[in-house]
């Protein structure tokens, strides 16, 4: 499996997500320092996400809850990702 398809997997599993987007943008960032030690192709991600879960959270306790899921995924060469959590409305 993809490390596209387990952060999907990941993040749906743990926050049941209403809306959840995945984007791989490891291709912008090819030479990018530190992209080398990842695997080719799967080092920078996009993901937006917007869960009931993560609601009454400050932007920062909702950042680091994701992060946290993908802990693993970081230390097996995921080098950046950057987070957007909605809120609802």
């Amino acid at each position: 499996m993809d490390r596209n398809r387990r952060i999907e997997k990941k993040l749906q599993h743990e926050f049941m997500p209403s809306f959840l987007r995945v984007t791989n943008n490891s291709h912008k960032h090819k030479g990018h320092p530190g992209a080398e030690n990842s695997t080719p192709g799967e080092s920078h991600y996009e993901i937006e996400i917007l869960s009931v879960k993560l609601k009454d959270l400050s932007r920062l306790e909702a950042q680091q809850m994701v992060m946290d899921v993908l802990k693993d995924e970081f230390e097996n060469g995921l080098h950046s990702v950057q987070l957007r959590v909605m809120a609802y409305v």
